[in-house]
């Protein structure tokens, strides 16, 4: 990013998982706010024209000015929510980020016996309904650090009261969240290789912002159940 032209900038669209300000130089996070930013929902199968995202799946979100264009390119058979405020899409990419993160622990573990995203709500809810619970209070302060982050943004989108109500909501919404993005891909399997790949990007994200360390005893055990060594990470 730091080689684009200044100009260009508000035709940069990032439609990916993960936390946008990441992606900018921290010398030019304050032009986050002029990128067109896009929370996808649905799944890509090797060699498939289409997208998969059946009944139930949750919007894929979208802000920025360019919100219109990419509404129309994916042209998905669930609706595209076209949001006012950048807080509002990266809410979104947090609770994407929960999903990313929670789903491929199960599939990539065989005590779980769940080799697709349905089985593990199908036969792990519990299990995934304590996992939810030890991390929600990290997304809720990923949010809350977005949400301080903007406002350093000159974003006028929304008044300071106004982004404290956005919120990721109680762990039961979280779970319905969850089972409606895994029930309408069914069949998927996240990738581990990917997976590990991109921890960095994802579970540590969560354990970055624990409080108080060590809080998050199941999080840390299934992720060296598949070999995340956490402590090898700066956290």
């Amino acid at each position: 990013l730091e080689h684009l032209p200044v100009g260009r900038i508000p035709d940069l669209c990032l439609i990916c998982n993960g936390i946008f300000t990441d992606f900018f130089p921290e010398n030019m996070r304050h032009y986050r706010q002029e990128v067109t930013c896009c929370v996808p929902h649905f799944g890509v199968s090797l060699g498939a024209a289409e997208a998969i995202c059946g009944q139930g799946c949750p919007p894929t979100v979208v802000q920025g000015r360019h919100s219109g264009v990419i509404q129309n390119i994916l042209d998905l058979p669930v609706p595209v929510q076209v949001v006012d405020s950048s807080m509002e899409v990266d809410v979104a990419a947090v609770k994407k980020l929960l999903w990313a993160s929670i789903l491929w622990l199960f599939t990539s573990d065989s005590k779980y016996g769940c080799p697709t995203v349905k089985d593990v709500h199908d036969k792990q809810s519990e299990q995934v309904f304590a996992l939810v619970e030890e991390l929600l209070p990290a997304a809720e302060m990923l949010v809350q650090l977005l949400q301080n982050h903007c406002t350093g943004c000159n974003d006028d989108d929304q008044t300071n009261g106004e982004r404290q109500q956005i919120l990721l909501g109680s762990v039961e919404n979280v779970m319905k969240y969850l089972e409606a993005y895994s029930y309408s891909i069914p069949d998927a399997t996240p990738s581990m290789k990917l997976a590990l790949e991109e921890v960095s990007e994802r579970n540590m994200k969560f354990l970055q912002v624990e409080n108080p360390p060590g809080v998050q005893v199941l999080h840390r055990q299934m992720l060296e159940r598949v070999g995340v060594h956490v402590n090898a990470f700066n956290l």
